[in-house]
This record gives C-alpha cells, structure tokens and sequence, in this order.
C-alpha cells in the first residue's frame, strides 16, 4: 500500500460517493492552499468541496498530509447532492479521521444540537437539517440527526471521550432513518440509537467539514469519506483497519 500521492488506502468502495484524502494528489493537489481551493472528490461521483479561507495543509510524516483548521473561520463545503441525504438513499456511513489539537478551547452545548466541534455536518441554519458528528467540551462526542427544523433530535449518541487528546481518531457513523444509527470511534461501536423520536427530510443542506451552522472546529482533519448506504461492523473496521497506518 503506498501513500505517496498517487496510490490510496484499500478501503471499502461499494456505495462510495464521496472521499477526500489530503495525502492523495489527485485529491489535494497543492503543497499550500489558498482561498477557495478545491478538495477534490476521488470517488466515482465527483463531489469536489471548496476549502474556505485558507486553513494550513500540513504533512504527518514523509507521505500523509492533513488540514489544520483554526476554529474561527475555516472549512470545507461540499454542495448538496441527494446522494448525502439518508431518506432519499435509506442509509448513509460517513468517516473521517480527525485529530483535536490538546490546546482546542472546549465548546459545545452539552447536547447533540447547537454549537460543538463538528467534524461532519449537513446542516445548514433554518429547516436545513440533517445529519452530524462533533467534540463536546472535549468530554463527549455526539452523533446526531434531525427532523429537518432542527428542533428534534430523530436519533442521537452520546459517549464520554475526551476527544482533545492531541491524538488521531477514526470516527464513523452509520445511518439509517428507518431503523436506527450506530456510531464507532476506532473501529469499536461506542453506541447506538434505535427509538426513533421523529422523521428525516431530504434539505438543500452543504455538507462541511470543520463547521455546521458557523460553528467552527479547531480541529485537524486528513481524510473523510461517505456512502450512501449502511456499512457493516466488518466493513467499518475495514476501513480503519486500511487508513489506521497513516494516522497511528
């Protein structure tokens, strides 16, 4: 397996409609980013995202790059596209490598609404919601999706994580509208939601990286990817079990 720009991890594509990899050069390919960059999409279905006001590219080690975002004004915004809304598809996994740096100031609501650290996010500020996953506080992680006012939380998780560990974790979350939605960080279930409290709405929400509704991450991010479809346990330890090397 090489990481050298050219080459990507082996990770599961069956469903895959979106995947941005910092450390892949058909995806990123600048050794800075400027206002406006592209983070180009490298799965069949282009859906390229725009990096706003010029976060930090950083590199890992010799081949693995990452995006430092700074918590003030920084993020990446990828179009709406029904293949990211769960109701149109009837599930949807999204992943993501994600480091918070020790120094993050702790924000959050306590809840799995509001202001927070979102790593993920479609969800935009009025009857545009949908689906996300954040540090609270840096004491929890919350895995959340909503009626599409935003009012009502359909389903959520809550775990106890001090996510601000300065350390890189993989988080993943799997969802079905219908039947419930599991969350995973490092390839371990930390938690599942399967009473349902309200229905799902496909909305003309961007999907963000680093942000959800102007709230904005300091927070390290170097590959996201989405399906649009439920993955299985083995299926999500897959991939982290593929990207792990880069991140460990």
């Amino acid at each position: 397996m090489s990481f050298n720009g050219q080459v990507g991890p082996l990770i599961v594509s069956d469903g895959l409609v979106g995947c941005w990899d910092a450390s892949v050069l058909r995806s990123l390919p600048v050794d800075s980013i400027g206002t406006d960059e592209t983070w180009i999409d490298i799965s069949k279905d282009s859906n390229d995202g725009t990096i706003e006001n010029s976060p930090i590219l950083k590199t890992l080690n010799t081949n693995v790059r990452y995006i430092d975002f700074n918590g003030t004004d920084e993020k990446v915004e990828i179009p709406d596209n029904d293949v990211f809304s769960p109701t149109v598809s009837g599930a949807i996994t999204v992943c993501c490598w994600a480091n918070t740096p020790t120094g993050a100031a702790a924000v959050g609501n306590g809840g799995g609404g509001g202001s927070g650290a979102w790593f993920v996010a479609k969800a935009a500020v009025t009857t545009h919601y949908e689906w996300g996953f954040k540090n609270d506080l840096n004491t929890k992680i919350f895995f959340t999706c909503w009626e599409a006012d935003g009012a009502t939380e359909v389903y959520v998780i809550e775990h106890t994580f001090a996510a601000n560990d300065g350390l890189w974790h993989f988080y993943c979350m799997v969802l079905t509208p219908s039947t419930g939605m599991y969350g995973y960080i490092d390839g371990v279930l930390v938690g599942s939601d399967t009473s349902s409290s309200g229905s799902m709405s496909n909305t003309s929400a961007a999907v963000e990286f680093a942000s959800r509704t102007g709230s904005y991450s300091d927070v390290n991010i170097g590959w996201v990817s989405i399906y649009n479809r439920a993955l299985s346990f083995s299926e999500v330890k897959k991939n982290y079990d593929s990207t792990k090397a880069r991140f460990t």
